[in-house]
């Protein structure tokens, strides 16, 4: 269900309360901007928080560029839905497993 394409990584949190810091600022982060997806990747020893779902470097850039005045962040190729997946497609488990 994915294909190549970019997103804008918005932090990397290690340590202590790292996970917590992650889905806080998701949460944030989908408060500001509801309809552009936002992701936790657990790659040890940091969760980090990526969004969004571009086709393109260009579209990702211009992404970066909205909201750089309050999310420093960088682009990054990752594997994207070409839809982003509707919240409900989650399960409140997957949120939660692994250790802080």
């Amino acid at each position: 269900k994915t294909i190549p394409g970019y997103r804008v990584q918005i932090a990397s949190f290690s340590g202590t309360n790292s996970k917590t810091s992650a889905f806080n600022l998701r949460e944030q982060f989908m408060t500001d901007y509801p309809t552009v997806g936002a992701y936790i990747v657990f790659d040890e020893p940091n969760f980090k928080v990526k969004v969004g779902d571009f086709r393109t470097r260009l579209e990702a850039y211009a992404f970066l560029q909205q909201i750089k005045e309050v999310y420093k962040g960088y682009l990054v190729k990752d594997n994207i839905y070409p839809e982003p997946p509707l919240m409900d497609e989650y399960a409140p488990d997957d949120e939660q497993s692994g250790d802080e």
